[in-house]
């Protein structure tokens, strides 16, 4: 079969016995290859091929190949530091992992970790991150939770609900490290290990460059406006911003209505 490539070039096209051909005209047919890239993955490529004008018109969906092995790829690699990953979580783009001895990392299924920007909203400039800064630390991650581009740093205990958001370059830590001490300031180079757990509920929206602060308790639905520093416990669906945040509004639900 003679055709001319989509970019001019004439040439004897041999069709692989693995190719199957269906006919949709008199003058045209597509072809379809199954493609086996790993055994976790398949993908199809289509081939348009049009008799009366000669032509070959490809379409793959390659990116969508790459994405989708780079995110196997991650997958694995947080599994072999030690990672609890649920079924279908995904971790786009480059994710920084320290754990420590005997601490443990748990992330739900249908969870979203995203360094990306590109389709992303806003701007993002960090990675996702994920300490746990000492022995027994715990991180856990709810299912069907979405973390873009933050940090999130554990001395002893930081839960995340269930189908929560958290939005760009927000922090989350369980532990200052460094004290204030007035009477000596040369001393708030030392480290300190003091921790309070960290629990944020189900359905919790934080908004971009947010920080939230040891010992804080974000009720189920509760919303933190961007840009704001979280020093206390937030009441279940009601919105708090500012630094220190506070509360702005309440919504006039309980908890067991909305269940």
């Amino acid at each position: 079969m003679e055709l001319t490539l989509e970019y001019g070039i004439s040439k004897n096209i041999m069709l692989p016995s693995e190719y199957d051909i269906y006919q949709t005209d008199s003058s045209n047919c597509l072809i379809k290859k199954l493609c086996n890239l790993s055994h976790l993955y398949r993908c199809y490529n289509y081939i348009y091929i049009n008799s009366q004008e000669g032509a070959i018109i490809l379409f793959n969906n390659t990116k969508k190949i790459i994405r989708r092995l780079i995110w196997i790829r991650n997958a694995r690699s947080a599994r072999k530091k030690g990672v609890n990953l649920g079924k279908k979580a995904v971790i786009h783009g480059k994710m920084e992992l320290r754990l420590k001895k005997n601490s443990n990392i748990t992330i739900g299924e249908n969870v979203l970790l995203n360094s990306v920007n590109r389709d992303y909203h806003i701007n993002m400039s960090n990675s996702i991150k994920l300490y746990t800064g000492q022995e027994g630390a715990e991180i856990k991650i709810g299912n069907n939770t979405r973390i873009h581009g933050s940090c999130i740093h554990a001395y002893e205990k930081i839960h995340i609900g269930n189908n929560c958001l958290i939005a760009a370059n927000s922090q989350i830590i369980d532990c200052n490290r460094h004290g204030l001490h007035f009477e000596d300031p040369i001393r708030r180079l030392e480290r300190i290990t003091e921790s309070k757990p960290v629990i944020i509920e189900d359905y919790v929206w934080i908004g971009m460059n947010s920080v939230i602060l040891p010992g804080v308790t974000i009720g189920e639905g509760g919303a933190v406006a961007a840009g704001s520093v979280v020093t206390k416990d937030v009441p279940p669906y009601t919105l708090v911003g500012g630094n220190p945040a506070i509360i702005i509004k309440r919504h006039n639900t309980s908890v067991e209505r909305v269940k």
